[in-house]
């Protein structure tokens, strides 16, 4: 979301994006597929896994507006609409400074996508700072590390880079 906004609203002069991907998020669930761990009730099978999801994604498309139907604990609406866009198109179009962050155990979003957003800014030389936080997850937590607070650490880098 804030990616649109910033792409909207020529206003907004600096903008992080923090484990939310480059491409659609339905890249981010095809990989979650292929690695065998989108779907925690089944086996650890690719195959069955893309197969599952690829009718899940046609349940979706054949009503895509309806905000009752959940997938993954969200509404069909919600699904359809951010499938039709992407952090990296919308970056593309802002003029603000950009902040990027990914943890490298975050199994909602890939770090093959958070690449691709970063090498795609990078491409059209848009301002952009990057940081991929070796064993975070998708929270900015640490498995080994229960101590550590990610979420303070990541708020104090983009607030310090946001006053550079």
């Amino acid at each position: 979301m804030v990616a649109r906004v910033a792409a909207e609203y020529s206003f907004v002069t600096h903008v992080a994006t923090l484990a939310g991907g480059g491409p659609t998020q339905l890249f981010d669930l095809l990989e979650a597929a292929r690695a065998g761990h989108l779907y925690e009730d089944m086996p650890p099978d690719a195959d069955k896994q893309v197969a599952k999801l690829l009718a899940d994604v046609a349940e979706i498309q054949s009503d895509p507006n309806d905000s009752e139907k959940l997938f993954l604990g969200h509404p069909y609406r919600r699904w359809s609409t951010f499938w039709s866009s992407s952090a990296l198109e919308e970056l593309l179009k802002t003029q603000a400074r950009i902040f990027i962050a990914q943890g490298t155990a975050d199994r909602s979003v890939s770090v093959t996508g958070f690449d691709l957003l970063y090498a795609g800014l990078l491409a059209h030389r848009k301002p952009v700072t990057s940081r991929l936080i070796a064993g975070a997850d998708h929270g900015f937590g640490f498995a080994d590390q229960r101590d550590r607070d990610g979420w303070t650490e990541i708020f104090e880098d983009v607030r310090n880079w946001f006053f550079e």
